[in-house]
C-alpha cells in the first residue's frame, strides 16, 4: 500500500502541472498591478470583503483592460462590449482561455468621481463556469456622463 501511495505521489509530482492542482476558477486577491493604474478604473472584490487596495479580485483599467490573478499569474483580458442597463451595465472580457461577464448595478454615488456598484462576476474557463457575487468602485468618466 505504501508503494502505491509513493508511486501516485511521484507521478503527480512529475506530470501534474501546478494549475491542475488548483481550481482554475478561483481568483486570488491582486497584490500588485501588472499595468499602470490611473484614474478612470474599476476595482471589484467579493461581496463579503471590505474595500481595500490589497483585496481586489478584478481591476479594469481606463483603457478597458481587465486583469485578475490566479496562482500568482496575471490573466489579462480585453474588453469585448458593454451593455448599458437602466441602473448599471454588463461588461464582457475575453482572452484565449478565460471569459468574464461583469453584471453590476449602481448602489450609490460616492462623489463626483466614483460610484459603488454590486452584482455578479461570471468567470468561464473552457466549459467550466463560476459566478461570484461582487461589489466595487467605478471611476469611469464616460459612465458618469451617462447618468
Amino acid at each position: 500500500m505504501k508503494l502505491v501511495f509513493l508511486l501516485i505521489t511521484v507521478f503527480l509530482a512529475v506530470f501534474a502541472k501546478p494549475a491542475d492542482r488548483k481550481d482554475p476558477l478561483t481568483l486570488d486577491f491582486i497584490r500588485d498591478y501588472p499595468i499602470k493604474i490611473d484614474g478612470g478604473c474599476s476595482f471589484y472584490t467579493y461581496d463579503t470583503t471590505a474595500f481595500s487596495k490589497d483585496k481586489d479580485i478584478l481591476v479594469v483599467s481606463a483603457q478597458k483592460i481587465a486583469f485578475v490573478e490566479r496562482g500568482g499569474e496575471f490573466i489579462i483580458l480585453h474588453h469585448v462590449k458593454r451593455v448599458l442597463k437602466p441602473n448599471g451595465y454588463t461588461d464582457y472580457f475575453t482572452e484565449p482561455h478565460y471569459k468574464i461577464k461583469l453584471d453590476v448595478n449602481l448602489v450609490k454615488r460616492v462623489n463626483d468621481y466614483s460610484a459603488e456598484y454590486a452584482g455578479s462576476l461570471q468567470l468561464s474557463h473552457g466549459k467550466s463556469s463560476k459566478t461570484i457575487a461582487v461589489h466595487g468602485r467605478n471611476e469611469e468618466h464616460n459612465l458618469r456622463k451617462l447618468r
